[in-house]
Formats: C-alpha cells, structure tokens, sequence
C-alpha cells in the first residue's frame, strides 16, 4: 500500500521537476538574448563610430590610398610607395570579392574603382646590357662558378630560382634545348626547397652554341670533380651546384654576383 501511495507522489514530483527544468531553459534562453541586445546596444553607444562594411564606398577606399601615399608610414615619415599601395588594393578587392560571394554585401567597391583612382605604379627603364659589355663578363667569369649561371641567365632567361633547381636530365645537348620544370626558393629558416616552375608550367628554350658548349665542358668538369669525392654523376645532379657538389641556393649565387 505505501509502494502504490508513493507512485503518484513519484511522478507528481518528477513532472514538477521537468516543468522546473523547461521553464529554466526558458528564462535561460531570454536572459542570453537579454544580454545579446544590450551587449550590442552597449557597443552601439560605447565604441566609436566605424564604417559599416554594407555602407563602404568607392570613394572611401580612393580616399583611403590617396592618405597612405601620402602619410601611410608608421613611423610618420611619409607614405608609402606606390607599390605597396597597390598590393594593399589587391588583398582589399580578393576580399571583398569573396565577401560578395558568400553575401555578404551585394557589390565590390574596390572593384568599381576607375583606373585612374586606383594605385599607380611608375615603371622604370630597364636598362639592356649591350653585347660587348656582355663579352666582357663572361670572360671574366670564366674560371668562376658563377659562369655557368650568368649563361643561362643571359643567353636563356632562365630566373635565379629555376637555374638552381636545373637539373641535367632537363637538358637536351644533342638538340640543343632544355626544359625548365622546376624552381627552388629559400625560407627564413635557410632552408631549400624545390617547387614547380612560376605558374605550373613547363616551357621549352632553345639553347645558343655557346650555351652549348659551355654546359658540355661544364658537365664533364663536373664529372671529373665528383670522381674525385668517389661519387658517380648522373642526370639527376644540378648543372650549376656549389664548390664540390653542394647544392646551390639563391643566397650563395646572390653573394657570388655580388662579389663578382
């Protein structure tokens, strides 16, 4: 008799306690937007006035370069280089751009920015080295390291970043061409590290005869000097590494021009 009395009780107490619980849940779930409404109206009031980014205009962000030419340095002296201006417009329009994507606002104003008001970039001369001059530094490179860079520099184009990564194997001597596949970069660290070539892709240059020549008695110099260190050359090697066999970075064929 006592179990079936206490049943009741039981359950009379257990649908107190949930009707406790929802109606906490309740309260808790108004105080938190409570809160949420006077935190923002407390923003609103307290924090100073901001530009809206739905309210960003062309025109402000025109201004806004104009004052960074002409007064953008941290340390108050002057303002930054065009350039630098220019770089800040690339990174404002990629994100506004992707702002727009996600709908955030319905237009770029960074892109609405007519030509004239965006940043402009003074392109200086660039001044050619004329043959004879040329004649000159590669016989004075000629018993240098550096030589073979500064052929493949100036007889193929090639950038600092894919002549260090060149490897034999994407030389072709017997026709006379080679393929640039690749392109080494130097971290903070000092570290090296290969990667593909600018834009991912592989482009073809056609090798002058001196080109020819010059990588012919170099790769059987090479040859000779790794024998020397009981270490057999093969294709996979860099056709311009550093003094016996080290690999070249772009510090050590920086310094080497420097120094030359």
């Amino acid at each position: 008799m006592m179990r079936k009395s206490a049943e009741p009780s039981f359950q009379h107490r257990s649908r107190a306690g949930q009707s406790c619980v929802v109606l906490n849940a309740k309260r808790g779930e108004e105080q938190f937007f409570l809160r949420l409404r006077r935190s923002d109206q407390h923003r609103r009031h307290t924090c100073p006035p901001t530009k809206i980014r739905s309210r960003l205009q062309s025109i402000d962000i025109s201004e806004a370069y104009a004052k960074a030419i002409e007064n953008g340095r941290c340390d108050g002296k002057g303002g930054l280089s065009p350039r630098t201006v220019h770089h800040m417009h690339r990174v404002l329009f990629k994100a506004l751009k992707q702002a727009k994507r996600w709908k955030l606002i319905t237009n770029n104003p960074a892109g609405d920015l007519e030509k004239q008001d965006r940043p402009k970039i003074e392109k200086k001369a660039v001044t050619a080295i004329n043959a004879p001059t040329l004649a000159e530094v590669f016989d004075a490179a000629r018993e240098r390291r550096l030589f073979i860079p500064l052929i493949l520099a100036a007889l193929c184009g090639l950038r600092r970043g894919e002549i260090t990564a060149l490897r034999w194997r994407a030389i072709d001597l017997d026709n006379g061409q080679l393929a640039v596949v690749a392109s080494t970069e130097q971290t903070d660290a000092g570290e090296i590290r290969e990667k593909e070539a600018k834009s991912g892709k592989t482009r073809t240059i056609a090798l002058p005869s001196l080109a020819i020549e010059e990588l012919q008695r170099w790769k059987l110099a090479q040859a000779q000097e790794l024998l020397k260190l009981g270490v057999r050359a093969d294709d996979s090697w860099q056709s311009s590494p550093g003094p016996m066999g080290n690999r070249s970075s772009h510090a050590a064929l920086l310094t080497s021009c420097r120094s030359f």
